[in-house]
């Protein structure tokens, strides 16, 4: 009778754990499925309209005065006569002194939309990003009447180098300035930055704030609290890669309790109050290629898998690259 007891209670809490995983994980379809409900068949099939939909009601909408102002800096700093597809309503919403999120794919200009606000704004534009051996390679991109008032603060520079530009940071000689997040933790560099003034927080590679991603990183997690310090600057997050659940953590991220000043107003000799502080804007583009096809498949064991990867590399034609999770 024990015996039989003991498996009875078994069964019972083995039932119970499989309940609970059972709705953890429709709470966790919901979540997804969220941003689909109410989606007409015919936008269903097709890509496009239904990544738009995922994107939000949201519409972003640029005067034609912004619109001319816009596309006379791109040709003035860059030479660009005609902006991309989300370049011109992620710029005009930063000059309206406005957060935002940009969530576009690799190879959508990203970067143009902080590079030109920066060049237009009195006060300079920090950003943050994890990719160290690119900063370099952002800069020297750059026009050359661009590159002359743009740094980069990191590990690969020398004492008397980095105090050089530590200085000219101070004396806002840099409209554009790019660092590593952990840079926010040495106190000397921020008051180098308070000296200057932002006029516009860069956080790229965004995805990186979020606890729920492989790409968390926690030196990401100081740079809201270097923001406060700052005095709350507009922010603009950008990202190639931010499913619903990681996109409202960094819009929650990025958002302020304070006032947001107006990047306009600074221009402008007039006592009008900062304006208040909203949710950041959300752009969202197309992440999806014709070009691209992603799959997943499951095997049973290692032969199995090496035997499919054998399979797939002799039918394919032309070059490629195989990641492995280690060597042999």
């Amino acid at each position: 009778l024990l015996a039989k007891a003991g498996a009875a209670e078994s069964v019972n809490a083995v039932q119970l754990e499989l309940e609970r995983r059972r709705q953890r994980t429709w709470q966790e379809l919901q979540q997804v499925l969220a941003p689909f409900t109410g989606v007409e068949a015919s936008a269903a099939a097709n890509s496009t309209e239904l990544y738009r939909h995922l994107s939000g009601p949201e519409s972003i909408q640029v005067e034609r005065k912004e619109q001319r102002n816009i596309q006379l800096e791109a040709v003035r700093h860059f030479g660009f006569m005609k902006l991309r597809h989300g370049q011109m309503e992620t710029i005009a919403t930063i000059l309206r002194g406005e957060s935002i999120l940009a969530v576009m794919p690799t190879g959508a200009g990203k970067s143009l939309c902080y590079q030109l606000p920066a060049l237009t704004l009195p006060q300079a534009t920090l950003v943050i990003s994890p990719l160290i051996a690119l900063m370099k390679d952002q800069v020297e991109s750059l026009p050359a009447a661009a590159r002359a008032q743009a740094t980069f603060i990191n590990s690969t520079l020398n004492e008397d180098e980095l105090a050089r530009r530590m200085t000219g940071i101070a004396n806002n000689e840099y409209k554009l300035i790019y660092a590593a997040p952990e840079r926010l933790r040495q106190r000397a560099f921020l008051r180098a930055l308070r000296s200057a003034g932002l006029n516009l927080f860069v956080v790229d590679e965004a995805h990186c704030v979020s606890l729920w991603g492989h790409d968390f990183r926690p030196d990401y997690l100081f740079i809201q609290e270097a923001r406060n310090e700052l005095g709350n600057p507009p922010a603009l997050a950008m990202t190639a890669t931010a499913p619903p659940a990681v996109r409202d953590e960094i819009v929650d991220y990025i958002s302020t309790d304070g006032a947001l000043t107006s990047a306009l107003s600074k221009n402008e000799d007039t006592d009008a109050p900062p304006a208040a502080s909203a949710r950041p804007r959300v752009i969202a583009l197309d992440i999806f290629r014709d070009n691209l096809h992603l799959s997943a498949l499951r095997f049973h064991n290692d032969e199995e898998k090496l035997a499919a990867l054998l399979k797939f590399v002799s039918e394919t034609e032309g070059s490629g690259i195989i990641y492995v999770s280690s060597r042999a």
